[in-house]
Parts: C-alpha cells; sequence; structure tokens
C-alpha cells in the first residue's frame, strides 16, 4: 500500500520547477526591456517636442516685442537667449516678417533612438 503522507521523490520534478521558474524569470526579463526602451524612444520624442516648443515660443515673443518675426535661429540666439540643443537640427523658414515661420526640428542622428 502506497503512503499519502510522504512525496515520492521525482527527479525530473525539481528540474521542472527549476526550469518554468527560469522561464518565468526570463520572461519578466523580457518585459521590463522593452518597456526601457519604449520609455527611451518617449522620452527622446518629448525632447524633440520640447525643443520645437522652445524656438516657436521664442519667436511669439520677438513678434510680441518687436512686431515682426526674428529671420532666422541665430537671432533668437543673439537676442532672446534661446540655445538650441546641439542633438537636434533646426529648420527655420521665414516667408514674411508679419506671418509666422515655418519651425521644424530634426533629430541630428537620423530617426528617433532614444540615444544620446
Amino acid at each position: 500500500m502506497r503512503n499519502r503522507f510522504t512525496r515520492e521523490r521525482d527527479r525530473f520534478g525539481s528540474l521542472k520547477t527549476w526550469g518554468m521558474t527560469l522561464v518565468f524569470f526570463a520572461g519578466v526579463v523580457l518585459l521590463c526591456w522593452q518597456g526601457l526602451g519604449r520609455l527611451d524612444r518617449d522620452t527622446a520624442g518629448e525632447k524633440l517636442e520640447a525643443a520645437r516648443k522652445a524656438v516657436v515660443q521664442a519667436a511669439v515673443h520677438c513678434y510680441a516685442l518687436e512686431g515682426e518675426y526674428p529671420p532666422d535661429v541665430q537671432y533668437l540666439r543673439d537676442h532672446y537667449g534661446l540655445r538650441p540643443d546641439r542633438n537636434f537640427v533646426y529648420h527655420y523658414e521665414a516667408f514674411a516678417s508679419n506671418i509666422m515661420p515655418d519651425i521644424t526640428v530634426l533629430p541630428r542622428n537620423g530617426p528617433l533612438t532614444g540615444g544620446s
């Protein structure tokens, strides 16, 4: 007759337990890795948008004080203290002094990767 209160030792039982634990841990690590990558990309996008908003805000500030939009980003640097981020390329196209210029900010090293 079999004893119900003692467990028979199964050599593969503990190996299965360790294997499942390892698979679970690897899954958690993978999910964390993907989450950090997504967070890094989101942060890079927010930096890009903040850089664009800074140029737009400085241009609007110039228009409010002087009655015309600045001719280029260098004018904003010299007269309004704008400090462009060197990781971005600024495309500033002024059509007329009374029309909001076309302002585009792009990452210097290609698409948004989140790297520095």
